[in-house]
């Protein structure tokens, strides 16, 4: 047998195994599930990563079954994920990421059904209805971009240094900042 063949007759193993052993991981069998985990470690991270999760419901919700449409969203969320999150984001700044793209798209989504409905000439109530979707859709988005940009003015570790009677405070997150003046408190 090449090298090859091998290789594909063990995935082959492996697949076979997991599918017996997904259904008893899924009714709580601990055996099963530690040997899923050990299995398919990335696989079980995804599975439990709910912000994918939601990202994927999304995805069906909108593109439904559009294969092209579904990878262009996920492309296109992949780079403003990057975007927002910057070269090295901690986790909290990750977790708000990932919400401010949730809302990003639940708007994005009331958007275009409302512009969808408007097309079949739409009772005001429904106007109204769609309308208030939409602001609080919108309420959501904003506010999760306020919470990251606060994480962010947050995060300047302040350093303070006591030379003689000299007190300067400097805060810093690599970031250029206006010079701070040293205090004169107590000088006369």
């Amino acid at each position: 047998m090449k090298k090859g063949q091998r290789q594909a007759s063990n995935a082959n193993d492996a697949e076979a195994k997991l599918r017996k052993l997904l259904p008893l991981a899924r009714k709580g069998d601990e055996q099963a599930v530690k040997e899923v985990f050990d299995m398919m470690p990335t696989m079980i991270e995804a599975a439990g990563n709910m912000a994918l999760r939601v990202e994927y419901s999304w995805f069906k919700t909108i593109a439904r079954d559009d294969t092209l449409v579904h990878e262009a969203m996920e492309r296109t969320l992949s780079a403003m994920k990057a975007e927002l999150a910057g070269a090295s984001p901690t986790p909290l700044e990750n977790l708000l990421v990932d919400r401010i793209l949730a809302c990003w798209l639940q708007m994005q989504h009331v958007d275009r059904l409302f512009a969808r409905s408007i097309q079949k000439g739409l009772s005001w109530e429904a106007i109204r209805t769609y309308q208030v979707w939409q602001d609080r859709a919108q309420r959501r988005y904003l506010s999760a971009i306020r919470a990251l940009a606060t994480i962010r003015r947050l995060e300047l570790p302040a350093v303070q240094v006591n030379i003689g009677e000299k007190q300067v405070n400097v805060a810093s997150s690599g970031k250029s900042l206006p010079p701070k003046r040293a205090s004169t408190k107590g000088r006369r």
